[in-house]
């Protein structure tokens, strides 16, 4: 029963408590009776009061997958505002840099060995800068999702998931949702594929997705479980991309019998064609 109606029913309740107490009221023989009653009554509008308020309370509290949602969301922003800065501004300023140092190379005329390797050194330095910044840029907000879509996303950022190896088959049509939306499904398969991963201890990934039209469906499957010690913080990686998963309006299932090894599979509604 829902929080409305438990108030619903425990204000009927208390109404015909009350009722009853008035008719007794005056039905009472003495003062003794009527003092009685009286403190019923009041005991009565108490214990209603405080259980009418717990409801309510109870009502305006979110539920813990709406305080996961929400925390996934703002941490989504937080890593997406972070991404800009270092494209924007960090990467904008090794760029300049890398430029002024090329340019003061070459209007040094016959430089001394020295001076040309220690150019060559800052140079070297600066690519190696930029290059950091686009891998960190990249891992906090996929470019590929900002300017091309969803499966491109998957294709492009999830093979590039760590050191070990990520094969990715996706649709090439993209799809017609939200930057948003897309960003929920990629970051509920980015945790699944990390799960899978680290349950089997680094073991080759293989995620396959399919678009039905009315739902998208993925499919992240490894080698069999481990017993490595570090197999146990898998099950927050599952965690996360289940909650994603849910949140999205989604089903999410996982499988780890010996034979068929780890097996997670997404399916996540999509929204109506206008």
């Amino acid at each position: 029963m829902s929080s409305a109606r438990h108030a619903g029913a425990l204000g009927f309740a208390l109404a015909v408590a009350v009722g009853t107490l008035v008719v007794l009221w005056g039905l009472a023989p003495g003062p003794t009776a009527r003092w009685v009653l009286a403190t019923l009554s009041v005991a009565a509008w108490i214990v209603s009061a405080g259980l009418l308020f717990t409801l309510l309370a109870a009502r305006r509290r979110p539920s813990a997958p709406t305080l996961v949602a929400h925390l996934h969301d703002r941490i989504d922003r937080e890593r997406e505002r972070i991404a800009s800065e270092l494209h924007d501004e960090l990467g904008s300023m090794l760029i300049a840099t890398k430029m002024t140092v090329e340019l003061a190379g070459r209007e040094l005329s016959a430089p001394p060995p020295a001076l040309t390797a220690r150019f060559a050194s800052i140079q070297d330095a600066l690519r190696t800068a930029l290059a950091l910044e686009r891998r960190l840029s990249d891992e906090l907000y996929p470019s590929l999702l900002r300017h091309v879509g969803l499966f491109a996303a998957l294709r492009g950022h999830l093979a590039r998931t760590g050191e070990r190896t990520v094969t990715v088959t996706a649709p090439e049509d993209e799809l017609a949702v939200t930057r948003q939306q897309a960003l929920g499904v990629f970051r509920t398969a980015e945790a699944a594929v990390r799960g899978v991963q680290t349950a089997t201890a680094g073991g080759p990934v293989e995620v396959s997705v399919t678009n039905s039209g009315h739902r998208l469906e993925l499919i992240v499957s490894g080698g069999a479980r481990t017993n490595s010690p570090a197999a146990a913080s898998a099950e927050q990686e599952f965690a996360e991309s289940e909650a994603r998963a849910q949140s999205l309006g989604g089903e999410w299932y996982r499988s780890n019998g010996a034979a068929r090894g780890e097996r997670v599979t997404i399916r996540i509604p999509l929204p109506a064609a206008s």
